[in-house]
């Protein structure tokens, strides 16, 4: 076999196992063995790579959410949601432009970065206790 097949080769078997072990789904994989293109599968990668771990983000901005939602602030939580729009919109511009398309990856997760700092900065000063009415 030749050089690039021989990658070509490694590159499924490793996604393969990567999406085994990992968790981040056989979606790689699959891109792989249809498109087989470098370009697609890093771009694919890069997406799976960046939900992978922004799910973290989402998990704990759905805790603040509902947390100040249930106690009664919700004006926050509309920020929040707010922010999170805001975000994704204005930086998928600016990160395609800086970094071309794999950019455009990178909008999401910190945009719900954000939008958990909003949740954790109104948990950590207490105002949500006021909003209490039971």
């Amino acid at each position: 076999m030749r050089n690039s097949e021989n990658r070509k080769l490694f590159q499924q078997i490793y996604n393969m196992v990567d999406s085994v072990v990992v968790g981040k789904g056989a979606h790689i994989y699959l891109v792989i063995m249809f498109l087989g293109t470098l370009a697609n599968c890093t771009y694919n990668g890069m997406s799976a790579v960046l939900r992978h771990w922004g799910i973290l983000f989402l998990g704990l901005v759905f805790v603040f959410q509902n947390f100040l939602r249930s106690a009664g602030d919700v004006t926050p939580t509309v920020w929040m949601s707010i922010m999170e729009i805001a975000a994704r919109s204005f930086l998928a511009f600016l990160f395609s432009w800086l970094w071309g398309y794999g950019g455009i990856w990178w909008a999401t997760p910190v945009g719900w970065l954000g939008s958990l700092l909003i949740g954790y900065v109104r948990y950590r000063t207490g105002k949500w206790k006021r909003k209490i009415k039971i």
